[in-house]
């Protein structure tokens, strides 16, 4: 399918890549003889950024678990770069926007690492050919840092919420 918008997750390689980190938190977690029910990590793990909606006591629980392999999370995902994607960084750009749309804990020292590879992903204003779609577009990008900006642990961020902030945005920033 490709890619159906230009912010995040709105592309078939982003959500691949989510899948993957959602994975890798399960394996983590696991590894660490955590018990907990598929059920609850989708619960933390879905659009958490409905901030009317409480988590479960066993979501809380959880994600409390998950705050405490945060560092390790990011750690491996620097380490296990693809050998063909070579120097990318997208997909620990992925990893702290799962994060963040969590609420999850991200270190002072990984919110700087973010920061940084941010500006080694490559990012498209337009078009691009679906073969080569591995970062991000523009937009995208605008919204990441911008969630990256003001993101505070424990309060999911929203990356489904209405277009017309980031596009305000980006029309300030031509001005």
């Amino acid at each position: 399918m490709g890619r159906w918008g230009h912010r995040m997750f709105e592309g078939d390689y982003d959500l691949d890549l989510k899948g993957d980190v959602v994975h890798a938190i399960e394996n983590k977690l696991k590894a660490k003889s955590i018990a907990f029910e598929e059920g609850h990590l989708e619960e933390l793990m879905e659009r958490m950024c409905r901030m009317n909606k409480q988590l479960s006591e066993p979501s809380q629980k959880l994600r409390d678990h998950v705050n405490t392999i945060s560092d390790e999370l990011f750690e491996d995902s620097r380490q296990n770069r693809h050998p063909l994607l070579a120097g990318d960084e997208y997909p620990t750009v992925i990893l702290g926007a799962v994060m963040m749309e969590a609420g999850l804990r991200i270190s002072p020292e990984n919110m700087t690492y973010l920061r940084q590879a941010v500006d080694k992903v490559s990012s498209a204003n337009g078009y691009r050919l679906p073969i080569c779609d591995l970062g991000f577009r523009d937009p995208g990008k605008a919204q990441f840092l911008a969630a990256l900006g003001h993101y505070r642990d424990g309060e999911p961020r929203d990356f489904y919420g209405p277009r017309h902030v980031i596009a305000s945005l980006l029309m300030s920033d031509k001005s």
